[in-house]
């Protein structure tokens, strides 16, 4: 049993990746094929690992982030006996409510607020902000969560407070926003950063 990253499991959408890559990753072949059952954790997409052992993930019992929105979600029932591989069997979570990412205009968002049932939700807007629509959101949709401005209809003023959705970023392009944040300018602090990293990340092997 082993909270971490095998090499080649796939996200499930509510990971730290800060906490998934480099020394978080192990290759399935540490796993001793004579090992009954490996019970792994971290990722949170349901998953078998290819391995000489039964290696899987759960995955979470249910989403905790909008990422995992569409993941299904189960418990792994696990029979195991000696002598003999484990039987894995999956019992869907089908209690506690959904998370929910729905797109539209305020007029459609809010349209038939019942259709929605109790499920969470996260707004995108297709349109450009206006004073107050927060509030609008809100109080026509209690049970959201986040609001977001879709990049085509990003303004500036109006959207104040609402997210915008944005690309993941590199590590190099966090410490650039980082340095412009603390009113660093220097091409030899960027130059520094992008060796260190690359001389962390590329791949040699260990002693």
């Amino acid at each position: 049993m082993a909270h971490l990253t095998c090499t080649g499991g796939a996200f499930g959408g509510g990971e730290r990746s800060a906490q998934s890559i480099m020394e978080y990753h192990v290759p399935a072949t540490i796993f001793p094929v004579e090992t009954h059952y490996v019970a792994l954790g971290h990722l949170h997409r349901r998953q078998q690992i290819p391995a000489a052992c039964p290696v899987h993930y759960s995955g979470s019992p249910y989403a905790i982030d909008f990422g995992e929105q569409n993941n299904t979600h189960v418990v792994c029932l696990v029979e195991a006996s000696s002598g003999t591989p484990a039987k894995i069997t999956d019992i869907p979570v089908t209690a506690g409510r959904r998370l929910r990412t729905v797109e539209g205009t305020v007029a459609q968002l809010t349209g038939d607020p019942a259709s929605y049932g109790d499920d969470y939700l996260r707004l995108v807007v297709t349109q450009p902000g206006y004073a107050g629509m927060r509030d609008d959101l809100y109080e026509a949709l209690p049970n959201a969560l986040r609001i977001l401005i879709h990049p085509d209809h990003a303004d500036t003023g109006a959207t104040a407070g609402i997210s915008v959705d944005q690309p993941v970023k590199t590590p190099a392009q966090l410490f650039t926003d980082y340095c412009h944040s603390v009113g660093v300018s220097d091409d030899r602090v960027t130059a520094l950063f992008n060796q260190l990293h690359d001389d962390l990340t590329r791949s040699t092997p260990r002693p």
